[in-house]
C-alpha cells in the first residue's frame, strides 16, 4: 500500500517480503528495491496506516512508530534488505494476529529534502 515517490535515480522504491509471517519460522526479511544506489536506509513500523509528507516523500506509517534495529546500505543496484528477528526486541512484542505496517526511510543527496521513502507493506503476523 501506500506508494513510494520518485527519487533520483529510480521511479520510487518499492518494499516486498521474502520468508513467512510466521512468528515461530522467523524467516521474514523486508526488501526495498529502486532505492538510491549505495546509500543508507532505515526500517520502521506501526500498527497503523497515514498519509503524511516526509522528506521529498510519504509517511505511510501512523504514529507510534518504532525503529527496526540496524541501518541497510543499498546494494548498486538500489536494493536493500531488512531481515527481521522476531524473537528479539523490539519485534519479539507482536502478538500472531496482529498487522503490522512497515516502511524504510532512505537517504536521497540529490532530491529536494534529502530523504526519501518507500512503498509500506502490511503483515498480518501468525504462529
Amino acid at each position: 500500500y501506500c506508494d513510494g515517490s520518485a527519487n533520483s535515480e529510480f521511479s520510487e522504491a518499492r518494499m516486498s517480503a521474502l520468508g513467512h509471517p510466521s512468528l515461530g519460522a522467523n524467516d521474514l526479511e523486508i526488501v526495498v528495491q529502486r532505492t538510491v544506489r549505495s546509500t543508507n536506509g532505515i526500517l520502521f513500523y506501526g500498527a497503523s496506516t497515514a498519509s503524511l509528507p516526509l522528506g521529498d516523500g510519504v509517511l505511510c506509517v501512523a504514529q507510534p512508530i518504532t525503529r527496526v534495529p540496524g541501518i541497510a546500505t543499498a546494494t548498486i543496484r538500489g536494493v536493500m534488505s531488512f531481515p527481521l528477528d522476531l524473537q528479539a526486541p523490539p519485534l519479539s512484542s507482536v502478538a500472531a494476529g496482529s498487522t503490522v505496517h512497515f516502511q524504510a526511510w532512505y537517504r536521497d543527496a540529490a532530491g529536494i529534502a534529502g530523504s526519501n521513502t518507500s512503498s509500506a507493506l502490511s503483515v498480518t503476523f501468525c504462529p
